[in-house]
């Protein structure tokens, strides 16, 4: 009969990357009482901000809209009992950063 024996084994291991690119999410939201003046005001703002990355050299491709939304919001007047309409734009890019030197370039950017 053949005797079998017991592999023990014990160890640590780590291994360390360094990222080869960032992603930046960046959401403008505006608020105003039309839906026309609040998808405009979204436009330009969102524009401004892509328009500052081609500045980073953030190419075009990278910078992609993750999400929209319109969305209506009833805003009480004071401290009566009427409420007035808004209306909510929100816009998500998704930026990608292949340079992660110019990542809190883009955050910068964003809060600019």
């Amino acid at each position: 009969a053949a005797d079998y024996g017991t592999i023990t084994v014990d160890g640590y291991a780590q291994e360390t990357y360094m990222a080869r690119q960032a992603v930046v999410m960046v959401t403008a939201q505006t608020e105003k009482d039309t839906l026309a003046e609040a998808k405009a005001e979204n436009d330009r703002v969102s524009r401004t901000f892509r328009n500052s990355l081609t500045t980073l050299q953030i190419p075009d491709n990278d910078i992609v809209t993750k999400d929209f939304h319109i969305n209506e919001r009833n805003v009480r007047i004071g401290d009566t009992d009427q409420y007035r309409k808004t209306y909510v734009v929100s816009n998500t890019l998704q930026v990608t950063v292949n340079d992660r030197t110019k990542t809190s370039k883009v955050i910068d950017q964003a809060a600019a």
